[in-house]
């Protein structure tokens, strides 16, 4: 999701932009094509420092039950956009963009891709206590009781 600087002077000191998620490789993890992308940007001398913040509903499967449900991700980004002859610029942190000379433009995709990756949850549940599905007949346990147990049992 690359910016020209100018579009990211034009933001200052708060815009919103709308992304589009195969442009940056979640397409896999969120099944909505574009997520607005509320972002803060101050300018530090030569340098900015960009806050973003994600919010966006989602249709997922429940990893129990796969039943499917509707939650929020909520993700949030800090990076500095620094020139090269910055003092910073010999950093190798990740949450750094080194501008370097005559370069018009920024990449922010990958920022936004690791803050909706780490706020993907490895185990998605309808709700906390979801008793899954039977394993012998496949019937939804949240929604009625089967007789495969009893049968086992006996």
């Amino acid at each position: 999701m690359k910016l020209k600087i100018s579009e990211l002077e034009a933001l200052i000191p708060l815009g919103v932009i709308n992304i589009n998620t195969k442009g940056i490789g979640v397409e896999d993890d969120i099944q909505v094509d574009s997520v607005p992308v509320q972002l803060s940007i101050s300018p530090i001398r030569d340098d900015y420092r960009v806050i973003g913040n994600l919010s966006f509903p989602v249709l997922i499967s429940c990893d129990r039950c796969l039943t499917e449900y509707k939650d929020k991700v909520n993700a949030n980004f800090e990076i500095m956009v620094i020139s090269n002859d910055s003092p910073l610029s010999e950093s190798d942190d990740a949450d750094l963009i080194v501008l370097n000379p005559g370069q018009i433009e920024v990449d922010l995709g990958p920022s936004i891709r690791d803050a909706i990756s780490i706020e993907n949850n490895l185990k998605y549940l309808c709700k906390n206590n979801c008793k899954g599905i039977c394993l012998k007949c496949g019937v939804n346990l949240n929604n009625r009781d089967c007789t495969c147990l009893e049968i086992i049992k006996n």
